[in-house]
């Protein structure tokens, strides 16, 4: 569906543009910026990169296509295509205009390189205050670096912007957050078969273990107690229920690590989406 209305853009555009022939020079670079625009508006992001490029070529000198030829890069997840066209333009960080230094540092870290957009926030001295702060608690948030970023929020609690509420939130979400011990949860366990998976929430899987250990347990008592030492059905139930047992506690650990590894993927895909979202 998207390529046929990327079509019937191309189309109408087209038979628009035909119609004006007479009167303007459709190709020249004031033309073409309105068109390079209006594709991206339209979230035709890829069709607009192509414009742009062209304009680029047309005038190498301006500043707004060769920013909106990064952002529409950026915003269909073309990042290191971004990054290799800026290193085109640009011998060095000191020199990249304000606006282009701001994509470079979001190309950065969505290719988690941390460093180098460190490095640019070092060099480059044309950030706004508001465009530093959001990318240098974007980069700690994105290092699952809540502390620091925190510490950044607090420090900058006069600055104004969307993504400082986003972010705070986020924060307060992971900083309530119970986050369980995998030390407990197999000591739980060796105590009582299944308990630690219950302590992590998984019910279904502690009561399973429970009966599993508890089960073979009271076979191989039963063997034992009918034919003494030397019973065959006692040492098979009593290998089970060992091998039950010590499974138990592998999975407690397991469940309780699983258990905040998918509260962390949550938190993430929020930072994430506050990251990718915020203009």
């Amino acid at each position: 569906m998207k390529c046929w209305n990327s079509l019937l853009i191309i189309i109408f555009l087209s038979a628009f543009q035909a119609c004006q022939l007479k009167s303007q020079d459709l190709f020249d670079v004031s033309n073409s910026l309105s068109y390079a625009d209006y594709l991206f508006t339209a979230g035709e992001y890829r069709l607009a990169a192509m414009e742009y490029e062209r304009m680029v070529f047309m005038d190498s000198t301006n500043i707004k296509a060769r920013m909106m030829l990064i952002r529409s890069y950026r915003l269909q997840g073309e990042y290191q295509r971004g990054l290799e066209r800026i290193n085109s333009f640009y011998r060095n960080y000191s020199v990249i205009p304000k606006g282009i230094a701001t994509e470079t540092g979001r190309l950065l870290l969505h290719e988690r390189q941390f460093e180098e957009a460190g490095r640019l926030l070092g060099l480059n001295t044309g950030f706004s205050e508001t465009d530093r702060l959001f990318l240098l608690t974007s980069g700690e948030m994105l290092k699952e670096d809540y502390d620091a970023a925190n510490l950044l929020l607090g420090q900058n609690r006069s600055v104004q912007a969307e993504f400082i509420t986003d972010y705070g939130n986020i924060l307060n979400l992971e900083r309530e957050f119970k986050y369980k011990s995998a030390g407990l949860s197999v000591m739980m366990s060796a105590i009582i078969p299944g308990t630690g998976k219950i302590y992590t929430g998984f019910w279904k899987d502690g009561i399973f273990s429970f009966i599993l250990v508890a089960a073979s347990a009271y076979q191989s008592y039963r063997g034992f107690e009918k034919n003494g030492i030397s019973s065959v059905y006692g040492w098979v139930f009593g290998s089970f229920a060992a091998g039950f047992y010590i499974g138990n506690l592998y999975g407690s650990g397991k469940s309780a690590n699983q258990y905040n590894s998918e509260f962390r993927h949550k938190i993430q895909h929020q930072v994430e989406e506050t990251f990718s979202n915020y203009k």
